[in-house]
This record gives structure tokens, sequence and C-alpha cells, in this order.
């Protein structure tokens, strides 16, 4: 998939250099942007860095930007492409829009897109593109026109689903008494009897009346640390311990994790860092 898209990105950067226009492709994150923005630089063959003279890729996000004059691929969040338009509503320069992730929604890209929708009639050579792997492509192109729908085919992988509390079981994970990531904590942390009831109702993840549950698999240890966890604060502690499992477990492979926000994956990273130098010590 990701091979396909670099092809029909680097074709658009070609028709967009033929004709001095710019194709604006968004991201529902900075990080996002400016990563692919790397990566399509480097699959285009382009010497310099995104924003080089002699790159035809270029990033914008907010508070970081790398264009120049030469810049024909631009990877920027939906608020970089609100701000466009508000400055130019007509953004003649711009030959194709790319609206990725378009499932990932939020007021920002809700709201660019029915600016895209309006400024489609006033521009019907403008190309609007919308792309996702989940997205119910029916109500978008209803809502577009019924413009038409490609559908890529692509192959998909058997996937086993563990939720929480098999992760705890496998882990032999227990939260410590006092933990910060306890029900306890968030209820010392709440000032009014109205939150402590609230957090008292959300914070479990699987209370004594849980319904659905084969509580019969699952140790007593197991699910004394489920209704003492906060369920709404994520718990590195056992992250970490999870990747010690897997490294136990697996001969080889690859572990993902996602975090919401610049800030989180950076918090998380030296935590992860540790966690791997522990499963590989003699690995720098």
């Amino acid at each position: 998939m990701l091979v396909t898209k670099l092809k029909e990105t680097s074709s658009f950067s070609a028709g967009a250099n033929a004709v001095n226009g710019m194709v604006v492709c968004t991201q529902p994150r900075r990080i996002s942007a400016i990563t692919l923005a790397r990566r399509v630089n480097e699959e285009l063959g382009c010497p310099d860095e995104p924003g080089g003279q002699h790159s035809l890729v270029g990033y914008q996000v907010r508070l970081d930007r790398a264009v120049s004059s030469s810049t024909r691929l631009l990877y920027c969040t939906a608020g970089v492409l609100l701000r466009k338009l508000q400055v130019e509503p007509e953004q003649h320069t711009v030959t194709h829009i790319v609206l990725d992730e378009v499932h990932e929604r939020s007021v920002q890209s809700d709201f660019l897109l029915l600016l895209l929708r309006l400024l489609r009639r006033r521009r019907p050579d403008l190309h609007l593109l919308l792309m996702s792997a989940t997205a119910d492509c029916t109500k978008f192109s209803s809502y577009l026109g019924h413009c038409p729908v490609v559908s890529v085919p692509g192959r998909t992988h058997p996937v086993q689903s563990f939720y929480l509390e098999d992760v705890v079981e496998a882990c032999g994970y227990t939260l410590n008494s006092g933990s910060s990531y306890g029900v306890e904590a968030a209820i010392e942390e709440a000032d009014s009897l109205e939150k402590i009831e609230a957090t008292q109702s959300e914070c479990q993840v699987v209370p004594e009346t849980s319904e659905g549950l084969d509580k019969s698999q699952y140790s007593a240890r197991t699910l004394n640390t489920l209704n003492s966890m906060n369920q709404e604060k994520v718990n590195p502690q056992l992250i970490v311990k999870l990747l010690q499992h897997i490294g136990s477990k697996a001969t080889k492979g690859l572990a993902s994790g996602r975090a919401s926000g610049h800030k989180n994956i950076a918090t998380r990273k030296g935590t992860m860092i540790g966690a791997c130098k522990k499963l590989n010590p003699h690995q720098g």
C-alpha cells in the first residue's frame, strides 16, 4: 500500500512540477507529516533534505517549516492548510490536495473538508483525493457529489486479539500498593464528591459486576489488579512488562506501539529504550 501511494505521489509531483504547481498532502499529526516527507524525499532520490533547493518535497507544521522554491510536494497538517486557505482562499498554485487518513476525524478535518468541497465548485481544475484504509467510502463519496471510489487491493494478515486482562495474566503484572496508576491515586487527586464517584466508576476496567468476562480463566491476582487499575491512565510499567514478555517468547519480529501527540511519544521513548536494553543488554 505504501509503495503504491509513493508511486502515485511521485507521478502527481512530476505533473505538478511540469505546470509549476504544487501537491499538498495533509496528515493528522505533525510527526506523520515530517516522517512521510523524509521518506518520500528518499524514495524520489532527491539529493537534498526536504525543503532543500534540489528537493521536490517539503513539509510545514506548527513551529517547523522546510519549504523552498523547488518544493512541489508539501506535507502538512490540517491546521496548516486551513491557515493557507484563510490567507489565500483560492490556492491557485495548488493543483492536487490529498487528505490522508480521513477516518481520523476532528473539528479541523471536518471543517477543512467543507471548505475544500466549496473550493472545488469555484475551481473545477483542482484535484481532491481522500485516502483511508478504514473509512466508509460511500459516505465520503456521497458528500463530495458521488465522486469515484478507487479501491487498492491489499494483503491482510491473521490477527489474534488480546485484551487487557489477557496481557495482565500473561505478564504476571501486579499493581503495587499506592501506585500512581491505581484507582486510589485517581480518587486522591479528585477534589469533589462528584469527581470521586465518577472516578470510581470510570477507572475500574473490570468491576466486580462486569458482564461478559469469564473470570474462571483468570487468576485472583489478575482480577485484583484489574479492579484496582486506573483505566484512564497509560501505564508504562505494564507496557515494559509486556515488551519483556514478548521478548522472552519471540525469536524474531517487531513490536509497534502508538501514542497520541509528540509530547506523549517523547515521554514514552525513554521508557521503551530502557525496556529494550533490558531485553537485549548487549545491543546499544
